[in-house]
C-alpha cells in the first residue's frame, strides 16, 4: 500500500497527495505516552472488569461515557471490586492521548458518590449572587479570555 494516495481538488482543479492513515500511525494515537502523563481523577461509574492483563477494571466518563482503564496493587482491588457498579471519583496517575482524551489511570484513591449527596440545581441557584460583578455572563467570560 503507498502512503499516499493522489486526489483531485475540486476548488483548485489541482492534483494533491494525501496521507492515508496507516496502522502504525493509528497505533501511536491510541498508545498513552509517558510524556502525558499526570495526577489526576475521574468520576464515572466503574464497570468491567478483564482478568487477562491481571485485574483491570473500565471506568466510564459520567459526562462523556468514554471508558478508561484502571489498574492498581493488591490492596486497592478489594475497594474498587466493591464499587463496581457504582459512581465512584478515582485519583492517581493518569494517562492521557494526545487529544487530552483519558486512557489509563493507576488508581492511588477511590471513593463512592452517593447521588443523594449531590446538590441540584436549586440547592446551587443563587449562591453566588454577585459572581460577575454585574457584568453579563458573556461580557464576564470575555473579559476572562482577553485577560482583563
Amino acid at each position: 500500500m503507498r502512503p499516499f494516495r493522489s486526489t483531485l481538488d475540486s476548488r483548485l482543479g489541482e492534483e494533491t497527495a494525501t496521507p492515508r492513515p496507516t496502522v502504525r500511525r493509528e497505533r501511536a494515537v491510541k498508545t498513552p505516552r509517558p510524556d502525558h502523563r499526570a495526577r489526576g481523577s475521574l468520576i464515572g461509574r466503574l464497570g468491567q472488569v478483564d482478568v487477562r492483563n491481571g485485574p483491570e477494571f473500565r471506568l466510564y466518563d459520567r459526562h462523556t461515557g468514554w471508558a478508561t482503564v484502571v489498574t492498581c496493587d493488591a490492596e486497592r482491588r478489594g475497594a474498587l471490586a466493591a464499587a463496581l457498579g457504582e459512581t465512584v471519583i478515582a485519583a492517581g496517575e493518569l494517562w492521557r492521548d494526545e487529544h487530552g482524551k483519558p486512557q489509563r489511570l493507576e488508581l492511588t484513591g477511590l471513593r463512592v458518590i452517593d447521588q443523594d449527596d449531590l446538590p441540584s440545581v436549586a440547592d446551587v441557584s443563587g449562591i453566588a449572587p454577585n459572581f460577575t460583578g454585574g457584568l453579563s455572563s458573556e461580557e464576564y467570560v470575555r473579559q476572562l479570555r482577553d485577560g482583563v
